[in-house]
């Protein structure tokens, strides 16, 4: 199934390639390379017909797409925790070699505390408080 409808994508992106190449443009299109003759290559009304069969592989090719990644989607799994998990109540062990109370600091101890925020002077207009990067 996979591979049919890989193979099948893959030809209507082709065949709306070489559509889509072959119409005529401003510039006459590739159907002009070709032959030289212009609109006369494929007759008269090919505008039309290379018109039509652009939006019905364009739907195709979109239709597919979407079919495609439903087929080629993984099956999506409950996440495992990894590693053990310490019971509710209980606190995890501490890593080798830290002591049990300080298990969540960092090498050089505790974090460092945020520095108080001073207060403005007495007489400062505090409506008129600015950032120094503005």
């Amino acid at each position: 199934m996979e591979i049919l409808l890989t193979t099948f994508f893959v030809l209507t992106c082709i065949l709306l390639i070489v559509v889509v190449l072959l119409q005529k443009g401003r510039g006459g299109g590739l159907g002009a390379a070709f032959s030289g003759a212009g609109s006369a290559a494929f007759g008269t009304r090919t505008g039309d017909v290379f018109t039509w069969v652009t939006i019905v592989l364009t739907a195709l090719f979109l239709l597919l797409a979407v079919a495609t990644s439903f087929v080629y989607r993984k099956p999506v799994s409950p996440v495992q925790p990894q590693g053990p998990v310490a019971p509710q109540g209980e606190t995890a062990p501490s890593p080798a070699g830290v002591p049990a109370g300080q298990a969540g600091q960092g090498p050089l101890g505790p974090p460092p505390e945020a520095p108080p925020e001073q207060a403005a002077p007495a007489g400062a207009d505090q409506s008129a408080t600015t950032l120094p990067n503005e």
